[in-house]
């Protein structure tokens, strides 16, 4: 930890205790959760679980899936670009641009699962609480939750309530304006219905550098977002809740900041050859050709003077300030629902029926070289139409023995275009520039049905053990085609070449002429496949297709123990193992190199082994805390390895840590809360892969995460208050690569964020309020994805031969400066 980062925190600390201590006691509120599908306090739950209430998250301007990060330890973001998002829980997550892949933390709706890594674009808006539990749920949440789950829980409507809502416009940094509304209402005695809506807009705080694009601005956001519910009662036993929702965002992607790898007095490209340029990229190395190289930081804004493999010097200097050449597209639609009954039955029983189903629409595109010439410009289009049932039944929550078990089907139709258009060397020689567009269609059905339950037993009144188990037959079946798209005439000088098998071109000509900042998606693949469009084609030497499967039976669950010391303390002891589904390679470069297309990687498995201890001290102050232990079998994740980019599975590796939560509540004018996470994790098994080391950590999995937050009411009049409120996240540095030797190049920097609030409430009912807001107050600055583009790697862990980007990339993970704004609420 920083020096000045850990006295930060010791001041904050010393001056809160010294604030609280001249202060009277107060009452913590309870927190209801639900995540053993019963209604119970967060404090009775024996899992290490945190609950962030709508109020909450409203008082922390939380909009957005990944905000949730600022107020939660042991949690990391796996962005892979603007729209792909992603957590790790405890290091535990998935490291994947590609669409087709489950995430290792599941991601659920009210209850319904979200399979794709869009699902963000929904937004987070009428919350009642969010729900985060750790660790494998397979018990009672499905197989893709090896790391945890995130169920986001709206509010529902409220049957005999009266009409109520509110309306919150934000304007704030960058021409921000951002409007939540929400009405709720009730049809009669039986019937009830909330309609809510988000929408986002904001200018772009990047500003694009490339020629084909100059002065456009990236990162803006246009997302909007609504849900309409209507909940009926038929009988007193019986309720129904029809839920339909609606997402799309029409915002860009931001790109990438970079660093040229090359020297500058002779960035050419060796072909054919083996450049070794591990020299100019260590820091450690006083041979290294580029003189400035070596003080490298990703994360921070100098300017090395190596260049690309084109001699162009692609650092900016300016962290807002980057080139991409590409369109930039962030397109993705989402529209679906679910149907929710719940019946009562008059022994305490409880049946539950959720029916289903979404589908989501997705463009996007970015560039991944930051350079202003094309280097690599990865584009996705894909289908997704997923449907999901669940039936459970489970007992009276005050019956001796309490269980719980259902039944689940889930069924998913995905089509995806993988389009990877980039600079590429072709011809006999392998010395022909050619435009092309290396690509991947994957037509997948994925089909799942489970059968789960757990069970509790009262071993005493003070003791309780449970048991869980879920068995789950998955079912995957593909068609997928590789291919290479490139303009070509078979007429040209020089005859067939072995790299074609037909001709190649001795001149560069763009493919098809169609602009780099031009969107290539399914219909452009498609008319080169037909022939319609233009003098584009398929090199039909490089088409392979691949009718593929994947059958997954596996069982999972827990086993848990836990006591209560006293009236207000519970420690508990887990084993829970979990699962996720394996899949397959979609990935558009193995249409060049060959190696994985066709294959399949395997399913992941996850033990872990975990002791609890959760504490209300007194009626204003609780403890919580939790140790784990992990042994994390055939991770997913994706990189570069054995001398190609793959998506492969990594044998074993470990996962140790620790946390601790502390609220305290000793006025009702006063009210902190601090956590603590820590974390050790490691490489034990790499399977023989040559870009992966024993002993090295995960990615996204800092040692160290802080959260802090502090907040003071201060009455003004009789209808009038101020609230004044802070809170801080400390994340230590991190990698974001499996190999020793890219450690210099793909550690992201440790952060401290400070943000800061001032509401003031007022009105006969406190219906009004305005927020004054700053946050990252310190100008932090952070690279969501980091690392050396595209390079081939030696046996030896090295950087040898032909390295085709030749730069080093920062994907920005934020605007990287302080922002401020002003919010407006008004409740009814």
């Amino acid at each position: 930890m920083k020096r000045e980062t850990f006295r930060a925190i010791l001041v904050f600390c010393i001056f809160a205790i010294g604030l609280t201590s001249q202060l009277a006691q107060a009452q913590l509120e309870e927190i209801v959760v639900t995540a053993q599908k019963r209604v119970e306090s967060v404090q009775d739950v024996p899992i290490a679980i945190q609950a962030i209430t709508g109020d909450d998250l409203e008082r922390l301007g939380v909009s957005d899936a990944k905000d949730i990060l600022n107020v939660l330890p042991n949690l990391s973001s796996n962005a892979s670009s603007s729209l792909n998002s992603g957590f790790s829980i405890r290091g535990v997550g998935t490291n994947n641009f590609h669409g087709n892949v489950n995430q290792a933390v599941g991601i659920y709706q009210d209850e319904v699962s979200i399979s794709t890594p869009f699902s963000g674009v929904l937004g987070v808006y009428d919350m009642e609480r969010v729900e985060v539990l750790r660790g494998p749920q397979n018990s009672l949440f499905g197989r893709n939750t090896t790391g945890g789950a995130i169920n986001y829980i709206s509010r529902k409507p409220e049957i005999g309530a009266e009409s109520n809502g509110f309306l919150s416009v934000t304007a704030g940094s960058e021409s921000q304006l951002d409007v939540t509304a929400a009405y709720g209402f009730s049809l009669g005695d039986k019937a009830a219905a909330r309609i809510s809506l988000q929408d986002i807009r904001r200018d772009g705080p990047f500003t694009n550098l490339a020629s084909n694009n100059l002065g456009q601005e990236l990162g803006e956001r246009d997302r909007f977002s609504a849900r309409a519910q209507l909940a009926f009662q038929p009988s007193d036993s019986t309720e129904i809740l029809f839920n339909l929702h609606t997402a799309q965002n029409r915002g860009n992607n931001i790109g990438n900041r970079a660093f040229g790898t090359r020297d500058p007095s002779n960035p050419t490209l060796v072909i054919n050859g083996a450049q070794d340029f591990r020299n100019a990229i260590l820091p450690d190395d006083s041979a290294s050709i580029c003189s400035s190289i070596g003080s490298i930081n990703p994360n921070g804004t100098g300017i090395p003077n190596c260049t690309d493999r084109n001699g162009f010097n692609p650092s900016t200097g300016e962290f807002d300030s980057l080139y991409n050449v590409s369109s930039a597209r962030a397109h993705v639609d989402i529209d679906g629902g679910f149907i929710k009954l719940t019946h009562d039955f008059s022994n305490g029983m409880i049946f539950t029926s959720i029916s289903g189903h979404d589908k989501t629409e997705v463009q996007n595109a970015d560039e991944a070289s930051g350079t202003n010439s094309l280097q690599f410009i990865p584009q996705q289009e894909g289908n997704y139409d997923q449907f999901s049932q669940e039936l459970r039944l489970q007992s009276s929550a005050d019956a001796a023995v309490r269980w719980v078990g259902g039944l689940y089907y889930y069924k998913e139709d995905l089509l995806l275009y993988t389009i990877a258009r980039r600079f590429n060397f072709i011809g006999p020689n392998a010395n022909v520039p050619r435009d092309i567009a290396a690509h991947n269609i994957l037509d997948q059905k994925d089909e799942d049905i489970s059968i789960y339950g757990q069970i509790e037993f009262d071993l005493g009144e003070l003791t309780t053990l449970t048991l869980g188990l879920r068995y789950t037959a998955n079912d995957k079946k593909a068609n997928s085609r590789f291919g290479v798209a490139a303009n070509y005439n078979t007429n040209l000088p020089g005859g067939p070449g072995p790299a074609l098998g037909n001709a190649f071109l001795t001149t560069q000509i763009p493919l098809d002429n169609v602009p780099l900042n031009t969107f290539i998606g399914a219909d452009f693949i498609d008319g080169c496949y037909a022939g319609t469009n233009g003098s584009c084609s398929v090199l039909a030497p490089t088409i392979s297709e691949f009718d593929l499967s994947q059958k997954l039976k596996e069982a999972g669950g827990k086993i848990g123990i836990d006591h209560k010391l006293t009236e207000s303390a519970l420690v508990y002891a887990n084993y829970s193992r979990g699962f996720k589904s394996g899949g397959f390679d979609t990935r558009a470069l193995a249409s060049l190199f060959g190696d994985g297309a066709g294959e399949a990687f395997d399913e992941e498995t996850l033990d872990s082994y975990e002791i609890g201890y959760k504490n209300d001290v007194n009626e204003y102050l609780q403890f919580n805390t939790a140790v784990f232990y992990y042994t994390w079998n055939d991770l997913q994740t994706f990189g570069v390895f054995n001398g190609q980019p793959q998506y492969v599975n990594i044998p074993e590796s470990e996962l140790t840590g620790l946390e601790a939560e502390l609220k305290y509540a000793p006025s009702d004018s006063l009210y902190m809360q601090a956590s603590i996470g820590l974390l050790d994790t490691k490489i034990t098994d790499t399977g023989g892969l040559t870009a992966a080391d024993v002993g090295h950590p995960l990615p996204n999995s800092p040692e160290i995460t802080f959260n802090a937050l502090i907040s003071k009411d201060i009455r003004a009049s009789n209808e009038s208050f101020w609230t004044l409120q802070s809170d801080i996240r400390y994340v230590d540095d991190q990698v974001d690569s499996l190999q020793f030797s890219r450690d210099a190049l793909s550690t992201k920097d440790s952060q401290f964020y400070v943000n800061a609030r001032a509401t003031y409430t007022f009105g006969s009912d406190q219906e009004y309020s305005v927020s004054f807001w700053g946050e990252n107050l310190t100008d932090e600055t952070y690279c969501a994805d980091i690392g050396v583009q595209n390079p081939v790697s030696s046996a030896d862990g090295g950087f040898t031969g032909i390295d085709l980007t030749s730069t080093i990339v920062c994907q920005p993970g934020n605007e990287g400066k302080a922002l401020f704004g002003v919010s407006g609420n008004f409740r009814f």
